[in-house]
């Protein structure tokens, strides 16, 4: 069995590791829609979910693809490649988790909210460390639509043109912000990922 961990923060990573674990006991699938396809779209299949990803370099989706292949996940994976802009691709089925780490991540997020029918999904959105320059207009969505989040921030180390993230820092050699969002419209978790009220519905 292939064990790949996702290209996110480590907190976020431990959060979804859980959320999916929480599924499992309770024997739910997890279904997964991605923009933007890789180790995450992996790591998700290892962990038995269902994948849907979108992916617009097509060579890199045919590695992940052949990837798949090879450990036996592909009939749980369904991966489209498609020229940008694909946000509109996203056509909400029921899922239980939706990553926006792909293009045009701001365009996916409002599209996402718009058509959005699971309420009680949640939406990992990656590198939230540029919400104050790149991502810039979708702090007027988060508003909008009243998104709770728990942000999980890492340090990154440089060494030359290479950053590395790692649990183990040297505090004075961390030179960047890696922040990755975990959103969603209803419940209520802990940084593990876990429900804080144990059996328990909110509206």
């Amino acid at each position: 069995m292939l064990r790949v961990l996702p290209w996110i923060t480590d907190g976020a990573t431990d959060f979804i590791d859980n959320f999916i674990e929480e599924r499992i006991k309770r024997g739910l699938e997890t279904r997964v829609f991605e923009y933007g396809s890789g180790n995450s779209t992996l790591y998700f299949l290892s962990r038995g979910c269902s994948v849907v990803s979108i992916e617009h370099d097509f060579e890199w989706a045919e590695k992940i693809e052949s990837t798949a292949i090879a450990f036996n996940y592909d009939k749980n994976l369904t991966l489209h490649k498609s020229e940008r802009p694909y946000f509109k691709l996203y056509r909400d089925t029921g899922f239980d988790i939706t990553v926006i780490d792909g293009r045009d991540r701001v365009k996916c997020l409002q599209h996402v909210l718009d058509t959005i029918s699971n309420r009680d999904q949640i939406i990992v959105f990656d590198n939230t460390e540029r919400l104050d320059y790149k991502y810039k207009e979708s702090i007027s969505l988060i508003k909008q639509h009243n998104l709770k989040a728990v942000h999980f921030e890492q340090h990154q180390l440089e060494e030359g043109e290479k950053r590395y993230t790692t649990r183990n820092y040297a505090r004075d050699r961390a030179y960047h912000r890696h922040i990755t969002s975990i959103f969603y419209l209803r419940g209520m978790y802990t940084t593990d990922g876990k429900s804080l009220l144990r059996d328990s519905n909110w509206d």
